[in-house]
């Protein structure tokens, strides 16, 4: 499928999508100002940063330091006590794979064990 949007409109999708399924709030502008935090917030739990692919099958994603670096900023600018990256796989934006620390990770794995 060929895309002819621009890539503010595919990370606005994605960004929707995952506020959506985690019961989040899209910060609106979020990547417009450099004090403005967040792509998406989950009210008093965690800040998701949302990154986002404009081409289909890509084969390989990059995850830049500068993204975990900037989604744990912000989590601490609004005194959260999580935060994630989210990579959409494609275009689309509804297909995400979640980079979480090591804290959080534990906590998911007891609360799986814990079903």
């Amino acid at each position: 499928m060929m895309y002819k949007q621009s890539n503010r409109w595919f990370s606005s999708k994605q960004e929707q999508y995952v506020a959506k399924q985690l019961g989040g709030i899209v910060q609106p502008n979020s990547g417009a100002a450099r004090h403005t935090a967040g792509d998406v917030i989950i009210p008093n739990t965690m800040v998701i940063e949302c990154k986002t692919t404009t081409k289909e099958g890509a084969k390989s994603w990059s995850i830049k330091k500068e993204w975990l670096q900037q989604a744990n900023s912000e989590r601490l600018d609004l005194m959260l006590p999580y935060c994630a990256l989210a990579i959409s796989k494609t275009p689309d934006g509804d297909d995400n794979m979640y980079v979480i620390n090591e804290k959080l990770m534990k906590i998911l794995v007891e609360a799986l064990n814990a079903e």
